[in-house]
């Protein structure tokens, strides 16, 4: 353990700064309220309609588009919820995955170790002791927490 910043950046080299995503725990039944999403939700929500009951989302190729959680997915559980928060990656922190990805063979709540971070790039070393590495745009990166 260092005492400071300074000292824990001097010892485990540089850092990645990400940006994580927790989920927000709603049941299908929220999910299907439009009044229960806020401006700046993933796939960035530009606004909301409450008169229409329709999320507005933006960020996509084809700029905004109106969705009615209420009509498409939300009710079925066919959509996903979350907040962003800054994270912090350096070599030696622990880190626990909070979704599976299947073709990369991480399960949720699993741990890993950062074993480096270099140019972009995050090795992790999982809990089989194998390697994994990671560029900071992959959607995984978004889907760990500190353990």
């Amino acid at each position: 353990m260092a005492p400071s910043h300074e000292l824990r950046q001097a010892i485990n080299g540089s850092a990645l700064q990400s940006e994580r995503l927790i989920s927000k725990g709603y049941t299908n039944a929220e999910k299907a309220l439009a009044g229960n999403y806020a401006v700046g939700d993933e796939r960035r929500i530009a606004g909301i309609d409450q008169e229409r009951r329709e999320v507005l989302l933006g960020g996509g190729e084809h700029g905004t588009v109106g969705w009615k959680p209420g009509e498409i997915a939300g009710s079925r559980g066919g959509s996903e919820v979350y907040r962003a928060e800054a994270i912090e990656l350096r070599a030696g922190d622990r880190v626990l995955w909070t979704r599976n990805d299947k073709a990369l063979g991480l399960v949720n709540s699993h741990t890993a170790e950062v074993a480096a971070v270099t140019g972009g790039w995050v090795s992790f070393r999982l809990e089989n002791g194998r390697m994994l590495s990671l560029n900071e745009g992959d959607p995984q990166m978004r889907h760990l927490d500190h353990a």
